[in-house]
């Protein structure tokens, strides 16, 4: 169990804490570009990511008589934040949206940092819900 613990809280830490670092900056909320209302959005979905970042931590680390339970709910807020991201990606077509605006957008292995970082976040979270799935 502790190994599926640890899985959560790394998960946690990319889609929950990554966020409040990389977007309260120039490039998204305090970006002058950027119209009043999209920053709102930005801040407010920052706020959603950290609680719920916290939920799933707290539910992963808690005391519990079942422990299997926890895990199983502590995997609910990670999929809640993942799942409406890589929706958002699939569909960016459809209302024209983008990764970036800026062409030098940090990028890793030639992938957008965002996808990159969401898509371990993502790794972590399924391998922790497949381990999570197999307790008895």
């Amino acid at each position: 169990m502790i190994a599926i613990r640890i899985l959560l809280t790394l998960a946690a830490l990319e889609y929950g804490f990554s966020p409040l670092v990389m977007d309260l900056s120039s490039s998204h909320v305090l970006n002058d570009a950027w119209p009043p209302h999209a920053r709102f959005h930005v801040v407010w979905l920052i706020g959603v990511l950290l609680l719920l970042a916290i939920i799933s931590i707290g539910a992963s680390w808690r005391p519990s008589s079942n422990p299997t339970v926890s895990l199983q709910l502590a995997l609910i807020p990670g999929w809640i934040a993942l799942l409406p991201f890589f929706a958002a990606a699939v569909l960016l077509p459809a209302y024209g949206g983008s990764f970036a605006d800026d062409p030098s957008a940090p990028q890793i292995m030639g992938i957008n940092g965002n996808v990159f970082a969401f898509s371990i976040a993502a790794a972590l979270q399924a391998v922790a819900t497949f381990m999570t799935l197999r307790l008895r």
